[in-house]
Order: C-alpha cells, then sequence, then structure tokens
C-alpha cells in the first residue's frame, strides 16, 4: 500500500497539471450538484373540482402550505392544466370534495413524495371531521393542537 502512494506522488511530480486540473473538475462537480436545493422546489400548481367550492379549495391550500414540505398555489383548471402539459411543471393536484388526484405529464420521482404527504393530510382531515361528527359541540382541531403543543405529563 505505501508503494502504491509513493507511486502516486511521483506521478504528481511528473504531470501536477492533470492532478490539478481532475481536483478542480472535481470541485465543480460537486458544486453543480449541490446547487440543486431542494428547498428552491417549484410550486404545484392546484386547482379546485367542480365539487370543491373556491373558498374550501383556499383552505385546502393553505391547509397544505402549513407543512414547508411542498409549496403549493391555486390556480384555474385551464392554465394548470396547460402548464403540464408543456412540461413548465412536472406535475399538478386536482383537489376534490374528500379527494384529491395528482395530474402528471410524464413519470415524475417526485411524485411519490407528494402522494404520501397529500395521502397524510387527507387522512388526517378526514379523521377531524369523524371525530367532530361524533362529538358535538368543542373544536377538536384546538383541542389537538394544544395537546401536542404541550403533552400532559403523568
Amino acid at each position: 500500500m505505501k508503494s502504491v502512494f509513493l507511486l502516486q506522488w511521483q506521478r504528481f511530480r511528473r504531470a501536477p497539471v492533470m492532478v490539478l486540473s481532475f481536483l478542480v473538475m472535481t470541485i465543480v462537480f460537486v458544486a453543480a450538484l449541490a446547487g440543486n436545493n431542494p428547498a428552491e422546489r417549484p410550486a404545484i400548481l392546484a386547482y379546485a373540482d367542480e365539487s370543491l367550492p373556491v373558498a374550501e379549495a383556499e383552505e385546502w391550500v393553505a391547509s397544505l402550505n402549513e407543512s414547508e414540505e411542498f409549496k403549493f398555489e391555486l390556480m384555474n383548471e385551464n392554465e394548470v392544466r396547460e402548464a403540464v402539459s408543456a412540461g413548465d411543471t412536472p406535475l399538478a393536484l386536482r383537489l376534490m370534495d374528500d379527494d384529491y388526484r395528482i395530474v402528471l405529464a410524464a413519470d415524475d420521482m417526485g411524485r411519490f413524495v407528494l402522494e404520501a404527504f397529500l395521502d397524510r393530510k387527507y387522512r388526517e382531515e378526514i379523521r377531524f371531521q369523524q371525530i367532530e361528527q361524533q362529538i358535538a359541540g368543542g373544536d377538536i382541531r384546538t383541542e389537538v393542537a394544544a395537546g401536542l403543543e404541550e403533552p400532559h405529563s403523568k
């Protein structure tokens, strides 16, 4: 192993330009890959289905934007479909009354992460609605949020 190390140093003395160029290319390559910052994700375009009133769609988008995983933007259906078909955005979201659909022009790996996020949010909302139907009075959402902020210790 020691002989291989010494051989590399001899090669470096003979051709330092080649070794330094490989070092510079490595740094440039790493910088290019590091420039792909997931925090700079484009907004996911969303539109409301006919079954969902605009006010509820705005509430859904506000609820989805509470977490910082994704940024959603509510737009007109025609504009969203045109943006997806033109390739301006890889996917979009169709909001419905109790469900959602992901609109894709081509297969996108980010779809799976988005689908898991949306599934979690929709299941949470359905649970809240079921609890509100069973229990009369009181705001369950604020109670749950308060309970999560300050759990009771026993």
